[in-house]
């Protein structure tokens, strides 16, 4: 059976809603984990069968779908190591680093749309910058 880890952040309160219609509607075996837990490692020494998380050594799953929202700076950067983690030791990142990139910036997820979809219609979008005139 495929195992997976939901990854998610603390200030997620429908963790259990969401793992139980996974589990009932699409019937695979899901555990909620949070990313904060996650150890980050890389080096020669470092097993890349395991995961480090919450203080025990867990076998890597098949698949992670990462679900977090109201990330500040430092959260962002966390869970994106360890994504970039467990996507260089094989494991399919449902929502990788690059979208979390992607989304996590308005402008750039307006670029990326234009250039993919051109016929998607964007309204004019600009960076505003201290001291600039948007006029």
């Amino acid at each position: 059976m495929v195992k997976g880890i939901y990854l998610v952040n603390r200030r997620r309160a429908d963790v259990d809603k969401e793992v139980g219609v996974m589990r009932s509607l699409l019937g695979i075996d899901v555990e909620p984990m949070f990313f904060e837990d996650i150890v980050t490692t890389v080096g020669d020494d470092d097993d890349d069968t395991m995961l480090l998380a919450d203080g025990k050594r867990v076998p890597l799953p098949d698949f992670v779908s990462v679900r977090a929202f109201g990330l500040d700076a430092n959260e962002s950067y966390r869970l994106k190591s360890v994504l970039r983690m467990l996507e260089g030791r094989g494991v399919l990142c449902i929502n990788p680093a690059s979208c979390k990139d992607i989304t996590s910036d308005k402008l750039l997820t307006f670029q990326v749309a234009s250039r993919v979809i051109p016929d998607v219609r964007i309204p004019r979008t600009m960076l505003v910058t201290p001291g600039m005139d948007p006029r």
